[in-house]
């Protein structure tokens, strides 16, 4: 999420270093080591997490009731009770690793992401002082930023109870060890719901962007017609999915567009007389050096 922000951040801020950087080189070594330090970051879960069994309740030992096959061998768990939970040696070693989990993962993104969006938003609100005002480019503009403002609200819902939850599990284990009835009950309510949201962050996503954005439609779109093409496929079919006009949102981007147009109308008149002499000159020399001549002298800086 944090990288796909960053690039995204380029692409509207930086529009000329986004384009040195986009390369399928690169969007692959990127992409290949997101998942290496994600791998690296998640490894000490493999340590942490055990398998664990449901314990008898402690009024419920001496209840011969419960003396039954489903006990296992230890008398303290119930069997066909097992699931994945951390266990750790001792609270300091739970709170570093929850501690550092929530501000590593959550509130770094999360301050990154902020700010990234917030320059994006800047950045295509003054540049609607270097543009023509067009009612549809305004819409458009707009529209990128209630996208970029969903993304964000997005990210904060689905994973604030996740984390709320974890914070909870260090207070309940190392700060009240007895906690009370209705903080018991908010403690499960939020640790069922968390599982859901932050599942869902990852589904919402993509939906989020098919709804607001015209060119991840199209670019979704040929990606499930075109699974496995070449990186010069992906590179044709991007610029064929965007061949249509549209504006920047950059004042450099603006400036060059009018320089542009400036300097193609001054190269088109030079062009045009440059092609007539050359015709005069070359016309006795047949109409094949004539046809290049007209090429060469027209396509010349």
């Amino acid at each position: 999420m944090t990288c796909f922000s960053i690039e995204r951040w380029l692409a509207i801020c930086y529009p000329l270093k986004h384009k040195s950087f986009s390369s399928c080189y690169r969007a692959t070594i990127a992409i290949i080591g997101v998942w290496i330090l994600s791998f690296v970051m998640a490894s000490p879960v493999l340590q942490i997490v055990v398998i664990n069994k449901l314990r008898i309740p402690f009024e419920s030992l001496t209840d011969p009731s419960w003396l039954h096959p489903s006990i296992t061998s230890d008398g303290h768990t119930i069997i066909g009770t097992d699931f994945c939970a951390m266990d750790f040696d001792d609270h300091l070693s739970q709170m570093i690793f929850i501690l550092g989990a929530f501000f590593g993962f959550f509130i770094f993104p999360a301050v990154v992401i902020t700010v990234l969006y917030a320059h994006i938003m800047t950045t295509i609100r003054k540049s609607d002082q270097y543009l023509t005002t067009d009612q549809q480019q305004n819409a458009r503009n707009k529209k990128i930023i209630k996208m970029l403002l969903a993304v964000v609200v997005t990210f904060f819902i689905c994973w604030t109870p996740f984390h709320l939850q974890r914070i909870l599990a260090i207070y309940v284990t190392n700060l009240n060890p007895t906690p009370s009835e209705a903080l018991t009950k908010l403690y499960n309510y939020i640790f069922y719901c968390s599982g859901y949201f932050y599942y869902s962050n990852s589904a919402l996503n993509p939906v989020l962007y098919n709804i607001m954005s015209t060119r991840y439609r199209r670019a979704f779109k040929n990606t499930i017609m075109f699974p496995f093409p070449s990186c010069k496929d992906r590179i044709m079919v991007k610029a064929n999915s965007l061949s249509k006009p549209r504006s920047s949102v950059s004042r450099m981007s603006t400036f060059r567009f009018s320089m542009d147009r400036g300097i193609n109308r001054h190269h088109k008149t030079n062009s045009s007389e440059d092609t007539r002499s050359t015709l005069i000159r070359h016309g006795t020399n047949g109409s094949q050096k004539v046809v290049l001549a007209k090429v060469i002298t027209t396509d010349a800086p």
